[in-house]
């Protein structure tokens, strides 16, 4: 199912575009939201994963594999982030909230097929620091968490480590370096150890220098907010700018925006992304005109949860 949902937006890239809207809550109110307008549901359901962190969540509140599992069961396709809180210290995804510092983690031991043992053990022996543990035992857990939508063989827009470029979050403030090595750090971690194989990757690192290997990616991805009243139009130039960023062949999409791509614009620019994510409230509702909202999701060329037929 993640490989005929690849094919699928593959097939629809520059055609069509794939709607695509950010819940606040369990309750899914801005999807419904939507369809309340627009008489159509957004295809992709985005939410983040930042309940499940092993520091400061709080998985008694954590509810987003849960509903994940309940909107890919209604026909939908699943879009997860994780904004992951320093595995110690304060539990915050902000750098300057923090002390955590991942370059003391980095190492050049093979660490990514350890298993909980052998890496305690390499603690004491002085090979890995304790922020290094502490870093692959949240992946393990956060990869735990994702279990179920692999057992329920359910794909997974999976978009870890986001805006790494902008240097605001703790994985992308240590510099190129040390954010590559924890993203091949994850990905190796939850491919091979966890043998998650549904997820398709969505890398978000916001700058060329962040770029990691196009092995380990399969989707490339910006977040585009503009002001209030400002044109949102294709967002052509960053399209451009992605595009020649990364390795021919990858899709690109807007992973979060705060305004709906202009339809029009994208075709006329021959900048049609794969899929935008918009975010809720006050993005959407004071962002977004119901009118736009409404032509938007009924072009035939925007694909809603009403059009999903994967290939294969």
């Amino acid at each position: 199912k993640t490989k005929q949902l690849y094919q699928f937006l593959q097939q629809n890239y520059g055609q069509k575009i794939v709607t695509g809207q950010y819940v606040s809550d369990s309750s899914g109110k801005e999807l419904d939201e939507i369809y309340n307008i627009t008489g159509k549901y957004p295809l992709i359901r985005f939410a983040d994963m930042n309940a499940y962190s092993p520091n400061g969540g709080d998985e008694t509140k954590a509810t987003a594999v849960a509903d994940s599992l309940a909107w890919a069961e209604e026909g939908g396709v699943v879009g997860l982030s994780w904004l992951w809180n320093a595995p110690t210290g304060t539990a915050s995804f902000y750098e300057k909230d923090t002390s955590f510092d991942l370059k003391t983690a980095v190492t050049d031991a093979d660490v990514a097929g350890k298993s909980e043992e052998e890496l305690s053990k390499m603690v004491s022996n002085g090979e890995i620091t304790q922020n290094c543990y502490a870093l692959i035992s949240d992946i393990d857990h956060i990869s735990e968490a994702l279990k179920p939508l692999a057992d329920a063989d359910v794909p997974v827009l999976w978009r870890p480590l986001p805006e790494a470029g902008g240097g605001w979050y703790w994985w992308g403030a240590d510099g190129a370096e040390t954010y590559q090595w924890l993203w091949n750090l994850m990905y190796t971690r939850m491919t091979e150890y966890h043998h998650l194989n549904n997820l398709l990757w969505v890398w978000n690192g916001q700058s060329s220098s962040f770029l990691v290997d196009s092995s380990q990616y399969d989707i490339a991805s910006l977040d585009l907010y503009v002001e209030k009243e400002e044109t949102y139009g294709s967002r052509y130039e960053q399209y451009v700018a992605l595009r020649n960023m990364v390795s021919s062949g990858k899709l690109l999409a807007i992973s979060e925006c705060s305004n709906l791509p202009d339809m029009n614009a994208m075709f006329r620019d021959n900048a049609v992304w794969s899929f935008f994510g918009l975010w809720y409230a006050p993005y959407l509702g004071e962002y977004t005109d119901n009118n736009a909202l409404v032509e938007f999701y009924n072009s035939e060329a925007a694909l809603t949860r009403e059009d999903y037929t994967p290939a294969g």
